[in-house]
């Protein structure tokens, strides 16, 4: 049982009163009523203390710095959603997270829209179609730590026997004139920059309820365009630029990726609280030569307290087995891929209003 499955164990959101109510959970083939709103604000993290399991930092112990902090996150979470014409309901969502990594902060924007359409609807049955568009838009990073930066060399030059000294002062370079020892007058770096994701995707939900239990099925498809540049200073560095020369200073790549998703939740209440568990499985089609990791496995568990009939309070957590796999795209390449294939989660806390 990983961190993040017990991480998970405590978040979910939908007020029960006459019609189904959207708030953090909305993945239901049921619609609130015509003309309802909803609006949820949450604010998430991941820090030493919440990482009971100790995974945040499972791949990052061979670096130089203090890795405390590696991992940690920090992030708020904004979404509205609109019930007209009793069939469809139209959803908005923006999250941003601040993710410690490398020495540096990955700063994630992902926004997501979709509108639902309800095909079949019953007492206690529900049939619905939606499609939407998603985009993680990262701020640049830049990697300044050594160690990082030595490694991150070796997957951007994995021909090239580089290597900067500890004190980030020179550079050792073995190539057809033997070793040289060369003083760099450039702070080192790494970066990758211009990166994002954006995808077009299509959802089939099936939602049965009773006054007690509500349980969700969907399964969809997602087609994904990913961009990103990897930099590095030495590429700028005058006397290495003939060793350089056949290089391009900069390496930027674009791909199309696929995911095929699934999965379930299943919501039980019990006077004004409300629990669901969900689990959701992606499997991604990636082009050939970065297919090492193609599964995630996505557990949430949240507690929804509902105040008053339009207000609601709840806690929870969002636990994976790969830390992002199919939810940030652009964090799969052939230089990152291994940084990020680890369990992770993070707890959010937040409210629910309608209107």
């Amino acid at each position: 049982m990983t961190k993040q499955l017990l991480i998970a164990l405590l978040f979910s959101i939908s007020l029960y009163a006459e019609t189904i109510i959207y708030t953090k959970n909305n993945i239901h083939a049921f619609l609130p009523k015509n003309g309802e709103i909803s609006f949820k604000l949450a604010y998430q993290a991941m820090n030493d203390t919440l990482d009971i399991f100790n995974v945040k930092e499972s791949e990052f112990s061979g670096n130089s710095q203090n890795i405390d902090s590696l991992g940690a996150m920090q992030g708020f979470d904004i979404g509205i959603g609109y019930s007209f014409y009793d069939d469809f309901y139209l959803n908005a969502n923006i999250n941003q997270q601040h993710l410690q990594y490398s020495s540096s902060t990955l700063v994630n924007t992902n926004v997501d829209l979709y509108i639902r359409y309800n095909i079949y609807s019953s007492t206690d049955l529900a049939f619905a179609i939606d499609g939407g568009y998603v985009l993680n838009h990262a701020k640049d990073l830049y990697i300044k730590d050594i160690n990082t930066i030595n490694s991150n060399i070796k997957k951007i030059a994995p021909d090239k026997d580089i290597k900067i000294s500890a004190d980030g002062t020179t550079l050792n370079y073995t190539g057809s004139n033997g070793t040289l020892t060369i003083p760099l007058t450039l702070e080192p770096y790494a970066s990758i920059e211009d990166t994002k994701d954006d995808a077009f995707y299509f959802r089939l939900l099936s939602s049965y309820k009773t006054k007690s239990f509500l349980f969700d099925v969907f399964a969809g498809y997602k087609q994904i365009n990913i961009q990103y540049t990897v930099d590095t200073s030495l590429t700028y560095e005058p006397e290495l630029e003939e060793e350089f020369k056949n290089n391009s200073p900069r390496i930027s790549n674009k791909r199309v990726d696929a995911t095929l998703f699934m999965g379930a939740s299943l919501r039980y209440q019990i006077d004004s609280l409300y629990t669901t568990f969900g689990y959701r499985y992606n499997n991604i089609l990636r082009i050939d030569g970065l297919e090492e990791i193609q599964e995630n496995h996505i557990i949430d568990l949240d507690f929804l307290y509902s105040i008053t009939p339009n207000i609601g309070a709840y806690l929870g957590f969002h636990a994976m087995s790969n830390q992002f796999n199919g939810e940030i795209n652009y964090l799969y390449t052939q230089y990152s891929k291994t940084s990020f294939d680890h369990p992770y989660g993070y707890i959010s806390i937040g409210t629910v209003l309608k209107f």
